[in-house]
């Protein structure tokens, strides 16, 4: 089945389509450089990443994952005013101490789900407070929606699952940015969490597929990277990529790689 010409995968109740479209460019984190982080930040204005949203649906996108902070929340009533339909799966956003009051907050604007931010779930994994990442999910739940946990290092997820943790999916990074000096997207750590995304019976949502704008100079890149993806994943997973549409209409190039790359391997 699917919407557009992109096919769906299902997570929890609902048909998501395989590619969704990620929210970090519209908020100036671009993982590559404070200079590049403004850019981002000047040149997505309200309106503009509205229109990014709205160019995201005309491709056969149907979901939209972004942080759960003031200025996003903003943007989806906007969005929805206009008449926007793409369901939002929602991340905590870690600055607000109160989790409690940043989950009721997000729930004010209609979320399919919400998951913990990776770099929260990671610090209470490293610190021996794992019960707390639990905490999460079923406050999250007890609001009604799907409850979920990212994480940069594959250990955490197959923690997780071994200890039964009530997830209904995993938002896995692709590659560890997050260890000392810096940030360092290598091959082996993609490799792993792929092979971890696969051993994992509940959905993934991959991200960083791109190695955050690293393994896309030339379309040929672009295409090697998300195709790479939808290889070494599960068939009922789905990928999330950010867009910097100041660059061309990239959200458009992204749904034609995984569009056409359904169409050759049989599966749409």
């Amino acid at each position: 089945m699917g919407i557009g010409g992109l096919p769906t995968v299902r997570i929890g109740d609902y048909r998501i389509s395989r590619l969704i479209i990620g929210g970090n460019p519209f908020r100036g984190f671009s993982h590559i450089s404070r200079d590049v982080d403004l850019q981002m930040l000047r040149y997505y204005t309200d309106e503009r990443i509205l229109q990014a949203l709205f160019d995201a649906s005309h491709c056969g996108v149907n979901a939209m994952i972004m942080r759960g902070d003031e200025v996003i929340m903003r943007v989806v009533r906007k969005f929805r005013e206009a008449g926007g339909t793409l369901l939002w799966i929602a991340q905590t956003a870690p600055e607000i101490e109160d989790w409690r009051a940043n989950i009721s907050e997000i729930m004010r604007y209609s979320p399919i789900g919400i998951y913990l931010h990776g770099g929260h779930a990671e610090k209470l994994w490293k610190s021996g407070r794992i019960d707390l990442i639990g905490d999460v999910l079923g406050f999250i739940h007890d609001q009604g929606v799907m409850a979920g946990v990212a994480s940069h290092t594959p250990e955490l997820l197959r923690d997780l699952e071994d200890r039964g943790m009530d997830a209904d999916f995993y938002m896995a990074c692709f590659y560890n940015p997050r260890r000392p000096p810096g940030e360092l997207y290598l091959p082996e750590d993609r490799e792993r969490m792929c092979e971890t995304i696969r051993d994992l019976p509940k959905p993934c949502i991959g991200f960083k597929v791109l190695a955050a704008g690293r393994n896309c100079g030339t379309k040929e890149e672009l295409r090697k990277a998300i195709t790479y993806a939808l290889e070494h994943i599960k068939p009922t997973d789905a990928i999330a990529i950010g867009v910097w549409q100041e660059k061309g209409n990239q959200i458009a190039e992204d749904a034609e790689i995984v569009r056409e790359w359904h169409e050759g391997s049989g599966s749409l």
